[in-house]
């Protein structure tokens, strides 16, 4: 990982992490993945957070079930890092507790 890829994309990233599932509701997946953005993308904005950060961290949040995303526009691809931040966010909410790993 160079210093360029740490700072354009982890520390958004760890932002994600901390805020991923404030909001979320598995009862109404579809709504509650856009709440973070519309609760807190003003407020980072006025604190003068880079756009190209809230961009990743609410694309991050919206996109963190990944293939079973509700929304087709949020679902991500590839090996992006919103990819790689849901198939770790499955790894903990969904595979190490039925193995009983944690």
């Amino acid at each position: 990982m160079t210093q360029q890829f740490i700072n354009g994309a982890v520390q958004p990233l760890l932002g994600a992490a901390y805020l991923f599932n404030i909001f979320f509701d598995p009862k109404s997946p579809a709504s509650s993945l856009t709440i973070a953005r519309d609760k807190l993308k003003s407020r980072m904005e006025n604190e003068g957070v880079m756009e190209s950060w809230t961009e990743l961290l609410f694309q991050t949040i919206e996109g963190q079930l990944g293939a079973d995303t509700p929304i087709p526009a949020c679902t991500p691809h590839g090996d992006h890092p919103i990819m790689i931040f849901a198939w770790a966010r499955w790894f903990v909410k969904e595979y190490l507790p039925e193995r009983n790993l944690l």
